[in-house]
């Protein structure tokens, strides 16, 4: 219980540090704090741990990309 709230927590930080500016885009951030919570839960021997931190690491990862396409197709062409 203790790795799947570390990585939630882990995963929402990561969030916030691309939604202030970081270069790195969220949903690449958000997969990589899954894969670090699923592979600290396999040390931990922690098999619900693992299948939660993979499952929401490719659920965040999913909805941002979803929403960065819907934002990229919403903006406007750039008339130049």
């Amino acid at each position: 219980m203790i790795v799947i709230l570390f990585g939630l927590l882990l995963i929402g930080l990561s969030t916030l540090v691309h939604a202030a500016g970081h270069p790195l885009p969220a949903a690449w951030i958000a997969l990589a704090t899954a894969v670090l919570a699923a592979v600290l839960s396999v040390i931990l021997k922690d098999a619900l741990s693992f299948f939660a931190s993979v499952g929401v690491g490719c659920w965040l990862y999913y909805w941002i990309t979803r929403i960065k396409a819907k934002e990229q197709s919403a903006a406007p062409a750039d008339q130049s």
